[in-house]
């Protein structure tokens, strides 16, 4: 029960619920093309100090992802597990995937926000 309180505390200020409170943030953002059509935009792009809703709320998830996948880990050195190895490989291969996902899923979120933020790893 402890855990879940916590994750849930978590995920709301790692979406940033305050800041959006506070400052009053859009969901999602409208951009015009040259058409002069509006397109939906998900990334506040080139401010890494702002966010809209859905960004906030999608990359938090990403984290509480990870923090499982960490929990997962924490799960295979249990008593019960360490007995158990064919439950124990499954506890760290599933902490594996989730820790793995966490990572992708923010560093494709990082450089759709900051476009030269993959350029920069490659000089």
């Amino acid at each position: 029960m402890l855990v879940q309180v916590f994750l849930v505390g978590f995920f709301m200020v790692a979406s940033g619920v305050i800041y959006d409170v506070v400052n009053r943030t859009p969901t999602y953002g409208i951009k015009v093309d040259s058409q002069g059509k509006k397109l939906t935009e998900t990334f506040l792009e080139g401010k890494v100090h702002g966010q809209y809703i859905m960004e906030g709320l999608v990359a938090s998830s990403f984290f509480v992802i990870g923090c499982l996948g960490f929990i997962m880990f924490d799960m295979a050195n249990t008593r019960a597990a360490t007995q158990n190895i064919s439950r124990r490989k499954f506890l760290i291969a599933v902490g594996l995937g989730l820790v793995w996902v966490s990572l992708l899923g923010t560093r494709t979120f990082f450089s759709s926000k900051i476009p030269t933020y993959d350029m920069q790893r490659l000089l």
